[in-house]
């Protein structure tokens, strides 16, 4: 069958595409210039311990909600995912907190009724946050396909408008907020409707999925290759082509000249990279300055570790400890200053491996902004002296791995700038659109949605309908 369509690039989104629209009867070929599919989420593994990078837990993966119906559109089976369970809760250290932390959990009355707890004055202001919330979540027709949409609650308003409205205690606000690390946008700058729908999707449901993302990627790659999409791996595109000067576009050309023929391209990477590879005067230079120069979320900084069989931790765990109460300083957006010195760190999140290694031993990770221009053996240097100083009892038994930085991400993820999220989804900024002036070139992954794993399916299917010129998919989701 001839080629109808070339995705770019193999992660969550671009594989998610080439099924959604190979289950159109699409015949697709996807492209990923890394040796294997999704390297970022597929994770690695060190001394017989997995370590997951890019994927860790996500919501939205309850029965019947988006990604569990997304994933049966797909053909993607064998996914299972659990909850992590009470003791498994997030915990949140905020200054003027107590030592070990708040719990925030999954679940909305298990939210209100925790957190009411600990903050019993603002227990009306958190059942309006969380109806809000809700509300923002269920007002989108992807996120809740085919159910009766609400109207989106504070509509115009930013995060931090929200919680300053319904919130007096600073250390509930902060521990509230502390949900932007999920997307890298501060609370001034997030809209509540992006936030809700990405930060705070925790707050409604969180699940793991049993092997981690090594075994979500393994699970996308069956459905791949049940669904006949052709998969080209360790070449790099280099150019989108175009049939003539205003025309439309007629398929890629990968590294050393192959073309690939197609009259659809989906283009799934960082945005400033397809800006490279359309040719000049395709389009309008205020569109490539939309690709290229949209302010990006913070750059990625990482320590990996392992801590000896018998040591007492709770599997699936994770902790933020945050600095003082501004946003700015946990994204690394200000010039360090913590308590620990001006190399201190403002924000530091410490995740426990789901799953021990055949030894008994277990993986660590620890996560924190990159600011300035910090080498890796610098950056490895603050955040393990950050550990030491919040969590000594594990940092005393702990052997540290090995270190990330923006740089590390930027080779993996092939990302121009290594950040966490690509480029942040400002409040009043115009966002990209999945179609493009460009006949037959189409945009998804997180820089189109939004990021994490939800997003970037989404991203696929609004893709997928715009491509396709209709709501195929979205009557599939509410199908399914």
């Amino acid at each position: 069958m001839k080629r109808q369509c070339v995705v770019i690039g193999g992660g969550i989104a671009g594989m998610s595409a080439a099924l959604l629209l190979a289950s159109q009867g699409m015949s697709v070929t996807l492209a990923e210039k890394a040796p294997r599919l999704a390297p970022l989420v597929r994770g690695f593994t060190r001394c017989g311990v997995h370590f997951d990078t890019g994927f860790h837990n996500t919501g939205y993966l309850e029965p019947g909600e988006i990604l569990d119906r997304a994933f049966a559109l797909m053909g993607v089976s064998g996914v299972e995912s659990f909850v992590l369970g009470r003791d498994g809760d997030q915990r949140v250290a905020v200054t003027g907190g107590p030592d070990a932390g708040y719990p925030l959990p999954s679940g909305f009355t298990l939210v209100r009724e925790t957190l009411g707890e600990c903050f019993s004055k603002e227990r009306e202001g958190l059942a309006k946050y969380l109806e809000a919330v809700r509300a923002a979540q269920e007002s989108s027709p992807y996120l809740f396909a085919g159910g009766t949409l609400a109207a989106e609650p504070y509509p115009n308003a930013t995060l931090a408008q929200v919680l300053d409205e319904l919130f007096y205690d600073v250390r509930l606000k902060s521990v509230l907020a502390s949900q932007i690390l999920y997307h890298g946008v501060r609370p001034d700058e997030a809209s509540f409707v992006f936030h809700a729908r990405v930060g705070a999707a925790p707050l409604r449901s969180l699940r793991a999925v049993a092997g981690g993302g090594e075994a979500l990627v393994s699970a996308f790659e069956r459905a791949l290759a049940k669904a006949g999409v052709e998969i080209v791996t360790g070449r790099a595109v280099e150019a989108v082509t175009v049939s003539a000067p205003g025309g439309e576009v007629s398929g890629v050309r990968l590294e050393g000249g192959e073309p690939l023929a197609a009259r659809r391209v989906v283009a799934t990477v960082h945005p400033a990279l397809l800006a490279r590879w359309v040719p000049d005067g395709v389009f309008r230079p205020v569109y490539v300055k939309r690709l290229t120069q949209r302010p990006e979320s913070p750059r990625a900084a990482m320590v990996f570790g392992l801590l000896p069989p018998g040591t007492v931790v709770l599997p699936g765990q994770s902790q933020f400890f945050l600095n003082g109460h501004d946003p700015g300083r946990w994204l690394g957006e200000t010039p360090e200053n913590g308590p620990g010195g001006p190399d201190d760190l403002d924000a530091l999140s410490v995740m426990i491996g789901p799953s021990k290694g055949a030894d008994g031993r277990i993986g660590f990770e620890l996560a924190a902004c990159e600011s300035g221009s910090s080498s890796k053996e610098e950056m490895r240097e603050r955040l393990t002296r950050h550990f030491t100083r919040v969590m000594p009892g594990l940092a005393s038994q702990a052997v540290f791995l090995d270190a990330a930085v923006s740089s590390t991400f930027a080779r993996f993820a092939n990302s121009p700038y290594g950040s966490f999220y690509g480029p942040r989804h400002v409040a009043g900024c115009h966002g990209l659109q999945s179609r493009t002036k460009l006949a037959g070139l189409h945009l998804a992954g997180q820089a189109v949605v939004a990021p994490g794993i939800a997003g970037a399916v989404i991203s696929a299917c609004v893709c997928a309908d715009a491509l396709l010129g209709s709501a195929a998919i979205r009557k599939g989701l509410a199908s399914c």
